[in-house]
């Protein structure tokens, strides 16, 4: 997978990229502007490749190791939705191109931490990042915009325009994101979900598994740089809830998006690396 974040770049040349996997193993530089500078943190090794990127004239990018880019960052939130009992969640950084697992009891405030993650909700403390944009630094129409074209977000329930088919429900989200419709990219996406024969049809009149298929299709749509999904598994059996790990774990690896799962479901646990159990909330 490869990375670029803002004007920061990480490239390798043919003739040094041995020599920086050797030395360096996931290590790698920093692009500012044009100027070849890598982190003043880095130990000598660093420094030493860097001056061989200077002379090099074949550029390609390298790979973004994951220490380098926090796709999500949120840190001390707290909410509350009466004034009174406070919520409290856990620190959370998470990579880009990571799978996470968010994994708690009916209590311990799931829901609530996906809707701060996704902007959805204001903390009544702390910060939320996201591609190292801080939510605290936009409208609330900015936040509308910025969460349109980052952020894909699957609900508990799907919340289709039932008037509308199961094409046009996905351009309406490319529409609401301020970007252009794109059919082709809509039915490539259909079809890679092995529900290409449904784009004319009206959400309602799908089945669960095409509903929850539509419901991936449309929270990455916009090629988010985060998805989160809350409680995708929690009404499946055990083989359609390896089939919807699996969707969304290949969706995001497409567009290497980082991916955040909030859930009760115990199956998934082993399924992922990454993962933070959420305790009960106390009263």
């Amino acid at each position: 997978m490869y990375w670029v974040l803002g004007s920061r770049f990480l490239l390798e040349t043919d003739f040094v990229s041995g020599f920086i996997r050797r030395s360096l193993g996931e290590g790698g530089f920093r692009v500012q502007g044009f100027r070849w500078e890598p982190p003043t943190e880095t130990p000598r090794a660093y420094r030493a490749t860097a001056r061989l990127l200077k002379t090099a004239h074949r550029f390609s990018i390298f790979h973004f190791p994951a220490y380098f880019c926090t796709m999500l960052n949120a840190q001390q939130l707290h909410y509350s939705y009466d004034g009174t009992h406070i919520l409290r969640f856990p620190d959370i950084a998470c990579a880009a191109g990571e799978h996470w697992l968010l994994l708690g009891q009916s209590g311990c405030g799931k829901t609530t931490l996906l809707h701060l993650l996704g902007g959805l909700l204001a903390p009544r403390s702390g910060s939320v990042q996201v591609a190292g944009t801080d939510f605290d630094s936009l409208s609330t129409a900015q936040l509308d915009a910025f969460r349109g074209k980052n952020i894909g977000i699957i609900f508990q329930k799907s919340h289709f325009a039932r008037a509308l088919s199961v094409e046009e429900n996905l351009l309406l989200a490319q529409q609401l994101a301020g970007l252009q419709p794109d059919r082709q990219r809509a039915a490539e996406l259909l079809q890679h979900l092995d529900i290409g024969h449904k784009m004319k049809s009206r959400t309602d009149r799908l089945s669960q598994g095409e509903q929850q298929r539509v419901a991936i299709a449309r929270a990455v749509i916009n090629r988010p740089k985060l998805i989160l999904a809350d409680e995708p598994t929690s009404a499946l059996d055990d083989d359609n809830c390896a089939e919807v790990v699996a969707l969304l774990e290949r969706e995001a690896a497409q567009t290497g998006a980082t991916l955040v799962i909030v859930t009760h479901d115990g199956r998934l646990k082993e399924k992922f690396t990454h993962r933070i159990s959420l305790q009960p909330q106390r009263p």
